[in-house]
């Protein structure tokens, strides 16, 4: 008898179905869930992953803020301008956004010095010291 799915159909079917429970079943019916963001990032081939990763954590709180700019904007890192937050159409769009950023600003050495430099947080040895605890807690 012959096998109506094949191995792809079946992992993607798999796939979809985990997809679709891990979204039901999620605390907040607005909460992105992290894996997702986590492998956006991957996918976008951006430095530093797991730094980018844990700021999206903090600027997210653990992605279940409310009123925040991913809640509003769609905005996964709260990226400003001198006009307040800066809208995306959707929360992957913020993570390109990121990947540009990087690619434009970054150009090399210590990626903590490069964010104590160029990402604006009010106070950025906290901001590190946060950054380096949640990157220890996700390994």
């Amino acid at each position: 008898m012959r096998n109506i799915l094949d191995n792809t159909d079946l992992r993607f079917l798999l796939f979809v179905l985990f997809l679709f429970f891990a979204l039901l079943f999620t605390k907040e019916s607005n909460a992105l869930p992290l894996w997702i963001i986590k492998e956006e990032i991957i996918q976008q081939d951006i430095k530093f992953p797991e730094v980018v990763f844990a700021q999206a954590i903090l600027e997210t709180g653990w992605s279940k803020c409310q009123n925040c700019a991913l809640d509003k904007f769609n905005n996964v890192f709260g990226f400003t301008t001198s006009l307040g937050f800066i809208r995306f159409s959707n929360w992957r769009s913020s993570i390109r956004f990121y990947r540009l950023w990087q690619n434009k600003y970054y150009k090399g050495g210590d990626y903590f010095e490069f964010l104590s430099r160029s990402w604006g947080a009010p106070d950025m040895p906290l901001y590190i010291r946060k950054l380096k605890s949640v990157i220890t807690r996700t390994k």
